[in-house]
Parts: C-alpha cells; structure tokens; sequence
C-alpha cells in the first residue's frame, strides 16, 4: 500500500466527519493489517506523539468495525485494551482538568470504548464473554457499568483526586471480573442505580472532537419504582440513535453533520429570546422521539384533565442527565406535536414540553 494511500487511512479516521467507511469484511481486512503493522512499527521507534496518535487511529477503526467484520474479535478486543492504555498512559485526572481541549481525543475515545465495553469483559480464565449469552443479572451489571463510566467522565472537571491516573479513575475501579460482581453486587455502577431514588432517568451519551459531533449518539433509559433487590424489577434499555440526512435533514448541509451549528443556534436564539419554535420542533425529533419510538409510556404525561377538576399532580418526574454538546439546551423548550389533551384544553400555541411532562436535571 503506498505512502499517499496510508496518509489518507490515517488522516480520515483521525476526524469524525470523514471516516473511512467500511463495507466488507474483506475491506476491513486490509485496513486492519497495515494499520495494525504500521502501530506497531511506530509503538517501536517512533515518537511518543507519532506512537499515541498510531494507536488513537488503531483503537478507533477496531471500536467501530471489529464487531461487525473481524473473524477473531477476541484478538481484537485484546487489541483494543492494549490501545487505550497506551492511548491514556500517564494522563491524570488533573493533566485534563488544567488543559481540557488538549485532551479532547482521549475523551473521544474513552466514550467511544463505552458503547463496547460487554465485549471486553473477561471470565476468570481470561476469555471473552458473549453478551449475548448473559441473563437479565449479567445484562444489568453491564448497563450499570456503562452509566457509571460516562457520571465519571462528567465529573473529571470536578474530581477532587486530581493525582490518580486516567487508568485508576476510568477503568481500574471497574476491572472487576464478571463473576465476582455478579456474586457480590460491589461494583460502583451497581451501587448508584440501587441506591437511586425511585423515577426516571434519560442518559445522553455523545461522541464529539474539536472539529465536530458524531452522527451516532446514545439514549441510556431507566426506571426503578422503590428501593429494590433484584435486576427482573428494573426497566433499563440502551437506544442506538444514527443520523442521516434523509430523516434529519435539518442537522444536515451537503452531506455533512451541522449538529453543532444547530446547537449552537439553539442556545443563541434562546439566549436573545428569538422565535426558536422550529429548532425545539427539530430537537423534540431528534432527541425525545427515539424515547417515545422506543417506549411510548416511558415518558409519562401530566394528566391535566384531572388537574384540572381538583386533582393531585402525581405523574413521575423524569431526570434529564444532558451529555456536554447538550447541556445548555433546555428541554422544557422543545416542542412536541400536537398533544392529545390540546383540543379539551385550548392550550394555544406550541406544546413545549413543559406543558406535557416534568423534568429535573
């Protein structure tokens, strides 16, 4: 493969916006070897800036396609490990709290390591557990262990231990072995949604660099009624949102993302108190439809026709926990279509989202 050909394999999957997309197994073969071979050349005898930024490239392709097309994930998986602690090695906590956008890419990837981390879980002996070989108890762990992983990286600003390594803070309180956590429930993860107040709770999990938001985000959801003992009374579910230009044209200009832009709009049109109907219309579809596509009783509306004749305002209230692009957007200011109970009601105008459910953050 010529040197032109790998500069272009290694600048594109470097940038979110123009990832080198892979189709087959057969393509993804011949990526894989020479990034791979070219890894470990400069893991050898290259800089620390030329060995970091190899293994950024490697541990990327293999979190986005090793699942899909490797005919030995294990491998891979092992790959993958290696990577990021090569990726994350000596950073502390406080190196990202005083130069966070320095370490824009580590964080990139660390979130990216959580939407595959069931694949990196280990039995005893080493080996790789299928997840989809796991009970409702084993299915659980793993959700808890992703929420737990994404409050940390929400919190590294804050962390107060600011000397312990990225390895300590991310991913050594949670290298326990499957076995062992299943057994004992002493798992960090475990413990907070246990130890939850009752309600609701939408987690949103983005991947963004310096340059742009992926077009791939997560919608973590669960509800838990009283203080409980077992996984089978937990509703939790993990939904997978792809945007593209033909269902969401709205984010998109000549092909490409302009998700950013648009938050950014969002946030200055509600900051100057501008007429931001049309992007709380746009954002309602984008980050509250998947839920209800998913789970139309999830979010539970204000019954107003009862409140309306005298009684109680008991429905759950739903906590919002908003990943960095989005945290400044309001989600009382989206806009629903029109509401069942609009018509009785005569609530002029849109139906913000106020008007159908409450929300805590």
């Amino acid at each position: 493969m010529n040197r032109f050909l790998l500069f272009f394999i290694f600048f594109s999957l470097l940038s979110s916006q123009s990832r080198i997309t892979v189709n087959s197994k057969s393509q993804y073969l011949i990526y894989k070897k020479t990034i791979v071979e070219e890894t470990y050349k400069k893991n050898n005898s290259g800089s620390e800036e030329e060995k970091i930024a190899h293994w950024t490239v490697l541990t990327m392709f293999l979190i986005d396609y090793a699942q899909k097309y490797d005919p030995d994930p294990a491998g891979a998986y092992d790959i993958i490990n290696s990577g990021l602690y090569q990726i994350v090695e000596g950073i502390t906590v406080g190196d990202i709290q005083k130069n966070p956008s320095k370490y824009t890419m580590h964080m990139y990837i660390l979130k990216k390591y959580i939407t595959i981390k069931e694949y990196l879980i280990t039995e005893e002996d080493g080996s790789f557990i299928n997840p989809s070989t796991w009970d409702i108890g084993g299915q659980g762990i793993q959700f808890s262990d992703k929420i737990e992983m994404i409050d940390q990286l929400n919190n590294i600003l804050i962390e107060e231990n600011t000397n312990q390594s990225i390895q300590d803070y991310f991913i050594g309180s949670l290298d326990k072995k499957f076995d062992d956590v299943k057994k004992t429930g002493e798992h960090a993860g475990y413990e907070l949604i246990f130890e939850a107040g009752k309600g609701k709770m939408i987690q949103y999990l983005f991947f963004e660099t310096k340059e742009s938001i992926d077009n791939h985000f997560q919608i973590y959801l669960f509800e838990k009624d009283n203080k409980i003992q077992h996984w089978e009374d937990l509703y939790f579910k993990v939904i997978d949102v792809y945007m593209d230009e033909h269902k969401y044209p709205f984010f998109f200009r000549d092909g490409k993302s302009i998700l950013h832009e648009k938050i950014l709009l969002f946030e200055k049109y509600l900051a100057y108190n501008f007429d931001s109907k049309e992007l709380g219309r746009q954002f309602h579809d984008l980050l509250i439809q998947p839920i209800i596509d998913e789970n139309p009783d999830f979010l539970e509306e204000v019954d107003w026709q009862y409140t309306m004749t005298g009684g109680m305002l008991i429905n759950k209230v739903t906590t919002i926990i908003p990943d960095t692009p989005i945290r400044n957007i309001p989600f009382e200011a989206l806009i629903a279509p029109k509401a069942k109970f609009a018509d009785d009601l005569d609530f002029a105008g849109p139906i913000y989202l106020v008007k159908k459910y409450s929300f805590h953050y």
